[in-house]
Formats: structure tokens, C-alpha cells, sequence
């Protein structure tokens, strides 16, 4: 056989590629060996693969670092050599004089991930859309204009959901912290007293674990509350105790006891997110 990157490229991707991933992966994999390819003309000034070493792939290696590549990507490079060259050592076991050049090479450690928190400006305008929420469910059409009030859609909880993003944005609760909590952990827990106390707090946050722990809440925190209090879950759930966010009454699949389930947060922060 050719003792040729071109030949050799050219045949793993007819015979183990193009026909078993996807276009997208194709590509990407044959744009991966086009790389390392003309590399090792620059090199060389020839592609004669025979002569492969790993301290060739080493070098590609450094050089897509040098040219600024994120890890993660110099991984997938590497991953797609070495992918192709076992192949090529299982078709032809002198292909490379030295044996397969990418064995032993390990992937690059990838940086940890940093967290991404909004900004003020981000906050504010998070804020904003969620104090018009109301009129985003509201009833439209001249039926509903004559009444002279507004109407919202009957299962639809806008004084919830924007409490819900004020709890997450005060606390940074995790989904599950927020769907397990009961309104006998607040602290005060009425809506007078949520608006005239100085600090309210939810008690026994349970977290990973099995920590507890309590969580001040903010000031627009306290004040939504109250109105989701006072307004809505009462129409849900009339009694004191219980789940602090219940779902409307008549959705299907509604909870024993009324409580959100987690695809529920996620469906109404994608809902506010549009």
C-alpha cells in the first residue's frame, strides 16, 4: 500500500467514517486529520507516514496550544489522530516504523468550570419582565376588555413564578431546595407580617449531604411572597401548611399534595427566559 498521509486519510474515512458517523462528525474528523496532515508536510516537507514519530503528534500538539485552541478542543484533535492511526495499525501493522504515535498519549487536563452568575444589569432587567408577568397571561379580545379588570388565564400563577425567580435570585437555592420547601419553614410566614418585618428567613433548607441550613430573604423576595401568599396559593391550597409552590388546580398530572415538580421550574424559567 501507499506509504502516503493522503492515501491512508483518503481510506479511513471511505471505509470506517463516511458511512457510520454522522456529516457533522465526518467532517470534523476529516478536517482533524487535514491539520495534522499538512503539519507534517510543513514539517518534513513530505507526508511519507512511515515515518510518524509521538514526538510529532507531541508537537502538533503544543503547536494548536500556541495558536490559542482551548484544551477541550486540542483534545478532540489528538482524538481523531489517534482514532485514525489504530485503524491504520490494525490494517497494517508497518504502516509506522515506530508503532501506533499516538499511543500513550493522554488527554490535556481541562480547566474547572467557572461559575456564571447574571450581572446587575441582568438582574434588573430579570426583575423588570418578571414584575409584568400579569400581562403576559392576561385574557385578550373584546369579551374580556368590556369587564374592566384584568383577567388572566385560569391556570396561570404569575405571582408564583415570579417569586420563584426572586427566591432563586436572593438564595440560590438548587431546583430540588426549591421544590421541597414547605411554607411552614418561613419565618414569618403570613403576608402582613412578610411585609412589615425588617428579615424573614426559610428555615431547615435541606442540601446536599443532608445539611440544613436557614436563608435570609431579600427585600423583593419578602414583598413577592406576600403577594403570591395572599393572591394565589390560597387558590390552590387553601390550608397553612404544605408545599410553599403548588401547581394550579385541574393541570393534569397535578401532585397529591400539589407540590412542582422540578420539570415544572425548569418549563416556567424557560417560559420567562423567551
Amino acid at each position: 500500500m501507499a506509504d502516503g498521509f493522503c492515501f491512508w486519510i483518503d481510506y479511513y474515512l471511505r471505509m470506517a467514517i463516511n458511512d457510520v458517523k454522522s456529516k457533522e462528525v465526518a467532517k470534523k474528523i476529516k478536517l482533524h486529520l487535514e491539520r495534522f496532515r499538512k503539519f507534517f508536510i510543513d514539517s518534513y516537507g513530505h507526508e511519507r507516514m512511515s515515518i510518524c514519530t509521538k514526538r510529532d503528534v507531541l508537537l502538533w500538539r503544543n503547536k494548536l496550544l500556541e495558536e490559542g485552541k482551548a484544551h477541550s478542543t486540542v483534545n478532540n484533535h489528538i482524538a481523531s489522530l489517534s482514532g485514525f492511526t489504530s485503524w491504520v495499525c490494525s490494517h497494517s501493522s508497518e504502516a509506522f516504523q515506530n508503532g501506533n504515535p499516538c499511543k500513550g498519549i493522554g488527554e490535556l487536563a481541562l480547566p474547572p468550570l467557572q461559575p456564571r452568575a447574571l450581572n446587575e444589569d441582568q438582574i434588573r432587567s430579570l426583575k423588570n419582565v418578571c414584575d409584568r408577568l400579569e400581562r403576559f397571561h392576561q385574557l385578550k379580545g373584546r369579551r374580556w376588555a368590556k369587564k374592566g379588570e384584568v383577567l388572566t388565564h385560569q391556570l396561570s400563577r404569575p405571582l408564583r413564578d415570579r417569586e420563584i425567580v426572586f427566591v432563586l435570585l436572593s438564595t440560590g437555592f438548587r431546583r430540588e431546595e426549591l421544590c421541597n420547601l414547605n411554607i411552614d419553614q418561613l419565618e414569618p410566614s403570613t403576608p402582613k407580617e412578610l411585609r412589615n418585618a425588617r428579615k424573614a428567613r426559610i428555615n431547615r433548607v435541606r442540601g446536599k449531604g443532608r445539611t440544613e441550613r436557614f436563608v435570609f430573604l431579600s427585600a423583593d423576595a419578602r414583598n413577592a411572597l406576600a403577594d403570591y401568599l395572599e393572591k394565589e396559593r390560597i387558590l390552590d391550597a387553601p390550608e397553612s401548611t404544605g408545599p410553599l409552590f403548588v401547581s394550579a388546580v385541574g393541570i393534569p398530572m397535578r401532585a397529591r399534595d400539589g407540590r412542582l415538580s422540578l420539570r415544572s421550574i425548569n418549563s416556567i424559567l424557560e417560559q420567562i427566559g423567551r
